[in-house]
């Protein structure tokens, strides 16, 4: 049953992709498809070839991929569809990959499901159904695929990761934090886990561990806008005015961005300084307000 399921599917696809391929007026080939790079028409003449025969089983799968990052869904969609008939490694991911950029997301799914049929401990399986659910706002459902994931190998970084990111879309601060320290753990001064885990901080309300752990990140990177604004709404929260002013100066001076402007305005109006205030609102209405 399950490979007539499988059969019918990948027929699906194999169409799927060859419509696409003539709505968008292209060759029905890749190997002679113009609008293709030179790299991707040669690796589909190879494969082609007898001499190639079954010398690899990653080549198709490797194409596919490599189709769908040119934008050619329809020819990447019938070459993973003729992966997946002859069994290649692989190719139920890269079709749920392709529906998954489609929009597809039941289709998606339906291959995922294909995959961990024959591999239940497929770590890309596994993440790539929490990703789809996350996609949708399924948080608790996103989170079971992503523990499952990090069953299958606990000291894969990523997994920490976008379990952490569920837990802070709910608001769950104390779980997100714990899953960005495990992160942490298992790749060390990765920076876009220490600034998840410095939001989740500011969430929290953990306001001394987050402007720390900002300034950490601060003295790795160097400054930029962003980072000091933010470096000075926390001193502003903690109530280091002289400090947030330095720090917003600095995020003006470097971005320009008008929405620092707001936060001065904001800053010396809470500092009782009105004249101030009313001069970088001002600036603010210039940029923003129509």
């Amino acid at each position: 049953m399950l490979m007539l399921q499988i059969a019918g599917a990948t027929f699906v696809a194999a169409a799927t992709g060859w419509l696409l391929t003539r709505r968008r007026r292209c060759c029905g080939r890749p190997e002679s498809c113009p609008r293709l790079a030179p790299g991707s028409r040669f690796l589909a003449r190879c494969i082609d070839s007898p001499a190639a025969a079954g010398r690899c089983r990653w080549a198709l799968t490797t194409l596919a991929m490599r189709l769908l990052r040119e934008g050619a869904v329809g020819h990447a969609l019938a070459c993973a569809a003729r992966a997946a008939q002859a069994g290649h490694p692989g190719a139920f991911l890269v079709l749920s990959r392709i529906h998954a950029e489609m929009r597809n997301g039941k289709l998606a799914r339906e291959f995922l499901r294909h995959e961990l049929e024959g591999s239940p401990r497929s770590l890309e399986a596994w993440l790539a159904l929490g990703d789809l659910d996350a996609r949708d706002a399924e948080y608790e459902s996103a989170l079971l695929h992503y523990r499952r994931a990090s069953e299958c190998d606990p000291s894969f970084a990523e997994g920490w990761c976008a379990m952490g990111r569920c837990y802070a879309a709910l608001d769950a601060w104390n779980d997100a934090r714990t899953c960005f320290e495990m992160a942490l753990t298992r790749d060390p001064g990765h920076l876009p886990t220490l600034h998840s885990l410095g939001l989740v901080l500011v969430g929290a309300g953990e306001v001394d561990e987050a402007l720390a752990l900002f300034r950490k990140i601060l003295d790795i990177t160097g400054p930029n806008g962003p980072l000091l604004a933010r470096l000075g709404r926390l001193a502003r929260a903690k109530g280091d005015y002289r400090q947030a002013v330095v720090w917003l100066s600095d995020a003006m001076r470097l971005s320009g961005l008008p929405e620092f402007r707001k936060d001065m305005a904001e800053l010396y109006a809470e500092m009782g300084q009105g004249e101030i205030a009313e001069f970088y609102r001002t600036e603010f209405e210039k940029e923003y307000v129509v």
